[in-house]
């Protein structure tokens, strides 16, 4: 099964021109609203058996996964209702028996996330080593002057019966190497279908037109991120079917790479345009 082209495919994208540690992720803004939790929601057997990670995993074969994180205001540990200062996710050792050969990176920088984010992500890749059935779990530390009466700070493993929508697993499988259920990172689904993009002239100074050829005319979001995630810019532009040419603006930003998307109902082509002047 082809996997949705959701945030977590620019993750990977991002993460193919930067460092392992660039922390490029984008969290899904469909949990803007959701409590605090780790999204998707884990699978469940009773309550969700359609959760966790649906895709598999082969040996020797390159892999990744996103989580959204959202960041509340405030947390009830043990019946306690604290407000968050901080969160806490380390460099290492922070997603609990993750496969040998893989990795992961986070967004915001340097794992400290905090409420005026609101959302967070983390992003599982690289290519395991072992066939086997992995019970991932998400280890952070929840800092609040609140939590002083109880000890200061507290660490929380996610997913957390103690937590709404947290009540679950999320299995990784990691299958032989060379099976035809392994996970598939295929540029020519929904959106990419139908979409082609790229920007002229690239690199550029001040001024780039994005050429989008459509097989249909439609609504779409148009986005712009720097290579730590950022949002620097978004519009909705009207595309027409066949060859269309939208003009962007970056004289307000800093030389470097950046990555863009066209995206529709979570699904998204993307690409990426330099600054140089």
């Amino acid at each position: 099964m082809k996997k949705l082209l959701l945030f977590s495919l620019f993750s990977f994208f991002l993460m193919n021109f930067t460092s392992a540690q660039s922390n490029g992720c984008v969290p899904n803004v469909q949990y803007q609203d959701s409590t605090f939790g780790v999204y998707p929601a884990p699978y469940n057997v009773d309550s969700n058996p359609d959760g966790g990670i649906q895709e598999k995993a082969c040996v020797n074969t390159p892999y990744y996964f996103t989580w959204t994180i959202k960041i509340p205001e405030s947390v009830t540990i043990a019946g306690f209702t604290a407000t968050i200062d901080s969160i806490i996710v380390e460099e290492t050792g922070a997603i609990v028996d993750l496969p040998a050969g893989m990795e992961y990176s986070f967004n915001p920088a340097q794992g400290v996330f905090v409420p005026a984010d609101s959302l967070a992500c983390i992003t599982i890749f690289g290519s395991p080593e072992v066939a086997n059935t992995y019970d991932l779990k998400i280890a952070m530390t929840i800092y609040s002057q609140d939590l002083i009466l109880i000890g200061n700070p507290q660490v929380v493993t996610l997913p957390d019966p103690l937590f709404p929508q947290a009540d679950g697993n999320y299995y990784l499988e990691v299958i032989d190497e060379g099976s035809p259920d392994c996970f598939v990172d295929s540029a020519d689904d929904l959106l990419a279908e139908s979409f082609s993009i790229r920007n002229l002239p690239n690199p550029f100074s001040n001024h780039t037109y994005v050429e989008i050829v459509a097989e249909y005319s439609d609504d779409l979001i148009f986005r712009v991120f720097d290579l730590v995630g950022n949002e620097v810019h978004r519009e909705v532009i009207s595309i027409n079917e066949g060859l269309n040419n939208h003009e962007f603006d970056g004289s307000r930003l800093a030389n470097g790479i950046y990555m863009y998307t066209l995206e529709k109902d979570g699904a998204l082509v993307s690409d990426k345009m330099i600054i140089n002047r």
